[in-house]
């Protein structure tokens, strides 16, 4: 799980198995949940400057997902 310092996104863990990655947003207790995700996408989010700008641009809307 990482941790982040960003005002929209707390926290995601990427599980590979799976190729889910679950982002905890900020005011929420429980992860929304990404399906099929490439891990080259998760570690992307890490790296990326806003974290918040590259969740909308490269992960809502692509992805199926459930929520909290």
């Amino acid at each position: 799980m990482v941790w982040f310092d960003s005002e929209a996104i707390a926290r995601a863990e990427y599980d590979g198995e799976d190729a889910t990655l679950f982002i905890w947003f900020r005011g929420n207790e429980r992860p929304y949940a990404y399906y099929a995700v490439p891990e080259e996408i998760f570690h992307a989010l890490c790296d990326a400057e806003s974290k918040g700008r590259f969740v909308q641009e490269h992960i809502i809307d692509r992805y199926q997902y459930a929520p909290p």
